[in-house]
């Protein structure tokens, strides 16, 4: 449960597969890039980004009134700039480096990336950390290794080379960092209102919550 009362839900199956972006380079690891200024999430949709809205349009719009919009995070801000002019972000410094995660995020720098007010996003490398996960350690043991490899939503680094990386997991649980233009599977995260009850059910794969419409 999330701190305004609204409950977030992760898909336990893919969605299909895409990559994160079709262009390698520095701003197309953003959720959104070329926005109008840092921290105004106006700009051109990542690939992904679209994936997910077209998906929820032809699958979770006639429950629209059941989900909240919420705060999805794209963590743009910059750790560091190595001398070889790697551009490293805030995760790297938080998840791979000092291993302590957080939810909440200082607003970036950078006219690509931020934070979203959205009915449908991914999850963050953080949240996967705070769910047992490990950066470049095997789990098998948590409940967000479920056998597919899918990406996160969260930027690792560019590269003076000349590509982004975004944060992703492997079906076996690991979690490493994968170049945006690589094809991976698309696992969506919702919120639903405050207000929703249940009616059955006890959150397993085989006997889920149902929502009790009844109550809306």
């Amino acid at each position: 449960m999330n701190g305004d009362g609204t409950i977030r839900l992760i898909s336990d199956e893919v969605m299909g597969k895409t990559p994160y972006s079709t262009i390698p380079s520095e701003k197309y690891g953003g959720y959104t890039y070329d926005n109008s200024a840092p921290n105004v999430g106006d700009g051109t949709s990542s690939t992904i980004k679209t994936y997910l809205e077209n998906w929820y349009t032809t699958n979770l719009s006639e429950y629209d009134n059941l989900i909240a919009n919420t705060r999805y995070c794209n963590d743009t801000t910059v750790s560091e700039v190595d001398k070889d002019g790697y551009i490293y972000y805030g995760a790297n410094e938080r998840v791979v480096s000092k291993k302590i995660p957080q939810f909440i995020y200082p607003n970036t720098t950078k006219t690509y990336g931020g934070e979203y007010d959205l009915k449908i996003g991914l999850l963050t490398v953080d949240e996967l950390v705070f769910a047992g996960g490990s950066y470049r350690v095997t789990n098998t043991n948590y409940y967000l290794k479920n056998g597919n490899n899918y990406w996160l939503g969260t930027p690792s680094f560019f590269s003076s080379n000349g590509f982004a990386t975004e944060f992703g997991i492997r079906d076996d649980g690991y979690c490493d960092q994968y170049n945006v233009v690589v094809n991976r599977n698309v696992v969506p995260v919702i919120n639903l209102k405050s207000n929703i009850l249940y009616s059955i059910g006890d959150g397993t794969k085989t006997n889920p919550y149902a929502v009790n419409l009844n109550n809306i």
